[in-house]
């Protein structure tokens, strides 16, 4: 199963990268290929780097089975169109917590 970790990395007075990383180490693996937004996050504003970087970012929900969200999605820019996009394609959305819930009973 692939799976999409997405959540805010910056820009709500806080920095998530550190929050993610850790949510990520966190997620059992076991059959899960395990993606986040951190794999295509740049820390460059520029345009054309902001493109490709979110390009990616929803070329890799397209091609998930579930996304697993972090808290604040629904702060984010980014997030809200990975998770539009997932629920218009009918992908399955989950919290974090849920995910790691429902891992432990399986």
């Amino acid at each position: 199963m692939n799976i999409y970790l997405t959540g805010p990395l910056q820009g709500l007075g806080f920095d998530g990268r550190d929050q993610m990383a850790r949510a990520r180490y966190n997620l059992p693996s076991r059959g899960h290929a395990v993606t986040s937004a951190l794999d295509f996050h740049q820390e460059s504003e520029h345009p054309d780097v902001l493109r490709i970087a979110i390009g990616d970012r929803l070329s890799r929900v397209i091609t998930s089975d579930q996304i697993v969200t972090m808290d604040n999605c629904e702060m984010d820019e980014i997030c809200k169109i990975e998770l539009q996009l997932a629920r218009l394609l009918n992908i399955k959305v989950v919290p974090f917590w849920k995910f790691i819930e429902d891992a432990k009973r399986n």
